[in-house]
């Protein structure tokens, strides 16, 4: 990759975030964090330095969104631990058990209950080595997904 010929001082700081189920902790989390975006680039000989082969109309573009976007990507890979399991992932597990006896006649009808249900879920599910195996295997084989546009999950979780 091309050496980014961005000088000193022409960068802005921005924040993002990452959501993701840790499966060391069993728990949902929310990691914020702060990660460099360089500024726009000026010239077609600066983006070219950037990356080879683009047309000129479409190179300034293509290279200012990229970047910004590589600078987020890796800021957020690297606030992500190994534990990290997509949210939806999770969901897609719980949703499977409360189906299931004896979680299928706990009450769910309000917001508590659907928590309280998927709380017992998720202890259910941290004391089984093979199933909590089969969730790293699916969220190592899926990776994290931006779980930020998802509803809220105990809510989606249910149906």
């Amino acid at each position: 990759m091309a050496t980014s010929v961005i000088t000193p001082g022409t960068v802005k700081k921005e924040t993002g975030s990452v959501r993701y189920f840790d499966l060391d902790k069993f728990e949902k989390v929310s990691n914020k964090f702060e990660y460099v975006e360089p500024s726009d680039l000026t010239t077609v000989d600066q983006a070219k330095a950037e990356i080879n082969g683009l047309e000129d109309k479409d190179i300034l573009k293509m290279v200012n969104d990229y970047l910004k976007n590589k600078a987020y990507l890796d800021a957020k890979k690297a606030n992500t631990p190994s534990s990290a399991a997509s949210l939806k992932i999770v969901s897609q597990f719980v949703a499977t058990f409360a189906q299931l006896p004896p979680f299928d006649s706990m009450p769910a009808k309000t917001k508590e209950e659907k928590a309280k249900r998927r709380a017992e879920i998720l202890a259910g599910i941290k004391t089984s080595p093979f199933i909590v195996d089969s969730l790293r295997a699916k969220a190592m084989a899926a990776g994290v997904e931006d779980d930020e546009e998802e509803n809220d999950e105990e809510e989606k979780d249910e149906a």
